[in-house]
């Protein structure tokens, strides 16, 4: 009953804030600006009777609203999603998959007409290829963490080829850049409010979020706490999280720690290490009632089940690499079933954080690998440096009660000092060993080749880039980019590469428009490069 009325007390207060921007009934005209192409924009709106709705963007071909505002053109392609009163997704649209009347084939912006019935819905706008997890319920305070690129603020730098570039925002697929600005009318028989984002409202969201936590946390530690309440009065806290960070063996030497997920599979194992040392003075493993590691699963790559390692050796956040990273292994949990993106993750690691407590030196953490079972797996989970959703790996404990504290003694007598030692003589210095062999060097570059070619229907193509001189491919992409018909139309029939230089990329239009075929080469220079045939 809590939990019930606190949603809607949530629900009412966004609504409370919003009725500064709600229009009147009537076609209602929008407009904003995002900052990273991660941004979401909310719209809510209760619907009496059954009737038509429509929705218009005209950010990114530009023209004149409903209000009779001139907009410019150069937005980025929106998508538009439509939630129902049970919080489902009801109906949306992808721009980049438009047909405008009296445009052409592409208009890249949303013209949806539909029909919804009676009650409450949550209107939500955003970039091209983020997209909703379409499986579950949305509402104002969880809908972000059902979006597919929640935590990747510059994820559109991908379609420049260069998915690392820090700085790049709104670039569509084919690589033109676009702004991010954003225009759209609603027409429905109700008035619109226009939930406010996030940064208009940082102190206000600050403690919804506190309170969002503290509910999370209730109902989580729930059933530790009755059991411990069964055996006499317990306490209940986090432990901190002192670092987290992914290695990857695609790239080695490089250094995640400051990454927004914790990314797990394809090559890449996830770390984190959580400090006991702010456990209560004198606590001991027998004390410990229950330990629970939750995460929380931002994106999942591949389904499967992970397994959760002890760490054998120190690492820091800042500096741990694939080359570097310390053994694993020892009191190890074993396929632990991977839940849907936007869920929860608990674990019960109870035996390993006593052990800890025990021995605090050696609580070097956790290593998160793919199950032994599922290798397959490719999950991505929240870090302590993903500042749009927040939801950090936590160590929940419980404790027995450590009874309360007893009187001060007296002071005893102080001890005589002892004798000084005798300072010992100063052992002689080693010799200089001799200075190793210089290794090879490595990579000194790396280039990134695109091309398109529009295929006509039913015909086939073979595309070819072939890699500077003394450069080599090392990876490279070929298909259709897009979410509409044409995804299904393009099929490729083999990608990669004809000899060290050169990515090959054949493939099939079968449908019966013109589709565009996108072949991308990466390409590195090295000092030693070997092929076999087996």
């Amino acid at each position: 009953m809590f939990l019930r009325s606190t949603r809607r007390l949530l629900s009412a207060a966004f609504l409370a804030m919003g009725l500064a921007q709600a229009s009147t009934a009537a076609v209602q005209s929008f407009q904003g600006s995002f900052q990273n192409d991660d941004d979401l924009a909310l719209f809510s709106f209760m619907l009496d009777a059954a009737g038509p709705l429509r929705i218009s963007t005209w950010s990114h071909s530009g023209g004149v609203n409903a209000a009779g505002t001139l907009v410019a053109a150069g937005g980025f392609a929106p998508v538009v999603s439509l939630f129902g009163p049970d919080g489902f997704h009801v109906t949306g649209q992808s721009g980049s998959g438009n047909t405008c009347t009296g445009v052409g084939s592409f208009c890249w912006d949303v013209r949806l007409d539909t029909g919804i019935t009676a009650g409450s819905y949550l209107l939500v706008l955003s970039q091209d290829d983020n997209l909703p997890d379409t499986s579950l319920p949305a509402s104002l305070a969880t809908v972000a963490s059902l979006y597919s690129q929640t935590g990747q603020p510059h994820y559109t730098a991908a379609n420049l080829g260069n998915p690392a570039e820090p700085t790049a925002r709104f670039v569509r697929v084919d690589g033109s850049q676009r702004t991010g600005q954003w225009a759209l009318d609603i027409d429905v028989a109700a008035p619109v409010t226009a939930v406010p984002e996030p940064g208009t409202a940082l102190l206000w969201a600050g403690g919804l979020a506190a309170l969002a936590g503290l509910l999370r946390r209730r109902r989580r530690a729930a059933p530790a706490l009755l059991a411990a309440l069964a055996a006499g009065p317990a306490l209940a806290l986090d432990a901190p999280l002192a670092a987290d960070a992914h290695t990857s063996t695609a790239v080695p030497a490089s250094n995640f720690g400051s990454a927004a997920t914790l990314n797990v599979g394809g090559g890449a194992t996830g770390l984190l290490r959580f400090d006991l040392g702010t456990l209560p003075a004198g606590t001991t493993a027998a004390k410990l009632v229950k330990a629970t590691l939750v995460l929380y699963v931002n994106r999942v790559g591949s389904p499967g089940a992970i397994d959760l390692h002890p760490v054998n050796g120190n690492w820091a956040e800042s500096a741990v690499t694939a080359a570097s990273q310390p053994p694993a292994g020892g009191s190890s949990l074993f396929n632990l079933a991977l839940p849907a993106a936007g869920q929860y993750m608990a674990v019960d690691v109870t035996a390993q954080v006593k052990s800890w407590i025990s021995n605090p030196a050696t609580n070097f953490g956790w290593a998160i690998a793919p199950a032994l079972t599922s290798p397959a797996t490719v999950a991505f989970f929240d870090s302590k440096e993903n500042t749009a959703t927040g939801h950090v790996a936590r160590l929940d404990l419980t404790l027995a009660d450590q009874g309360p504290k007893g009187d001060r003694g007296p002071q005893g007598l102080p001890g005589l000092n002892g004798a000084p030692g005798a300072t010992g003589a100063p052992g002689a210095t080693g010799a200089q060993g001799p200075r190793g062999e210089t290794g090879p060097a490595g990579p000194v570059n790396l280039t990134f080749i695109s091309n398109t070619y529009d295929m006509p229907a039913g015909t086939g193509a073979a595309r070819a880039l072939t890699c500077p001189a003394n450069t080599y491919a090392v990876g490279g992409s070929c298909g259709y980019i897009g979410f509409d018909a044409g995804a299904y139309d393009v099929r490729v029939a083999y990608a990669g590469t004809d000899n060290p230089s050169t990515w090959r990329c054949m493939a099939v239009n079968t449908g019966s428009v013109t589709r565009r075929l996108t072949t991308r080469v990466h390409c590195a220079s090295a000092t030693n490069v070997s092929s076999s045939t087996r």
